[in-house]
């Protein structure tokens, strides 16, 4: 695996949460902040680059997933259910029942696609079998099941036309894609996009950069490598923490791409040598990325 030219060197720490688990990044443009969950804590976290604040809000569930809604506020996935989020007076409200009557499943990670349409990846928690699903839920909260016998969803993304949708379930290895319908948000011809083989590690969370590369976290080997459209592994990117979870490009011109991680299940040996386990990393890029897409509800 060769590195591009304008490769972009490794990742440095700007933020030293310690994370139990870290996911789902989303840059909010409006605001020129990054939000992001630890799913374990549980809470919701909220970075200000430009003052180098840091917010945390803590929440009554396991919560997989943040969304920003056109409306304003944020949409949580929390275990049992969607819900609404105001920052501001800390309310949070449901917004649709899901999977209550699986009490050993929780969200794991969740994307909106260009028509504001939440799809949600779910799993169950603290075990490895095909327990999990993946849901499409709309704006007035209907909700169909696309994708069943899911262990662990990650890398929902879209191409930049959005006619291709980018999948993991992490467990095989492989990153798959979809031929995407952007009206019906329909998915058909599941294919592989990246095989197990193609980067060490396992894949996680992903972006998309303006030219149409997939930037996956790779889990366990502390790092985050670009594929090409056609698939090819074009760079990697090093960041010095081996439990890398996600990743999302934010910054004023959406060029810093920003990496959670985590630190569950280390022993205090690991911890000892990866002392900014769980911490929020960021790297300068030459690539623009894709701005998040918002919840329509």
């Amino acid at each position: 695996m060769i590195a591009a030219s304008g490769d972009c060197g490794p990742a440095r720490m700007v933020c030293k949460v310690a994370n139990a688990l870290g996911e789902g990044p989303v840059w909010s443009v409006r605001e020129a902040c990054l939000w992001w969950v630890d799913i374990r804590a549980p809470a919701v976290f909220r970075y200000v680059p430009s003052s180098g604040a840091l917010d945390r809000y803590a929440m009554p569930a396991l919560v997989g997933a943040v969304a920003l809604r056109s409306r304003g506020g944020l949409l949580l996935a929390l275990k049992g259910g969607i819900h609404v989020f105001d920052p501001g007076s800390g309310t949070l409200d449901r917004f649709k029942e899901l999977e209550s009557d699986l009490p050993d499943n929780r969200p794991n990670e969740g994307r909106c696609d260009s028509h504001g349409r939440l799809w949600l990846g779910t799993m169950v928690d603290r075990a490895r079998y095909a327990g999990g699903r993946l849901y499409r839920i709309g704006a007035t909260g209907e909700c169909d099941t696309l994708l069943e016998h899911v262990c662990i969803p990650n890398s929902m993304r879209w191409s930049p036309d959005g006619r291709t949708m980018y999948f993991s379930d992490s467990k095989t290895g492989e990153i798959e894609a979809f031929d995407f319908d952007v009206d019906t948000g329909t998915i058909g011809n599941r294919r592989i996009f990246a095989a197990a083989t193609a980067a060490p590690g396992m894949p996680d969370g992903s972006a998309v950069d303006s030219d149409g590369g997939l930037w996956n976290v790779r889990y366990g080997a502390g790092c985050v490598v670009r594929f090409t459209p056609d698939g090819r592994c074009d760079r990697i990117i090093k960041v010095p923490v081996s439990q890398v979870t996600a990743c999302t490009f934010g910054s004023d011109d959406l060029r810093t791409l920003f990496i959670t991680s985590a630190r569950q299940r280390m022993s205090a040996e690991a911890l000892n040598s990866e002392p900014d386990a769980g911490a929020l990393f960021a790297v300068e890029t030459d690539m623009r990325g894709l701005p998040e897409n918002l919840f329509a509800g």
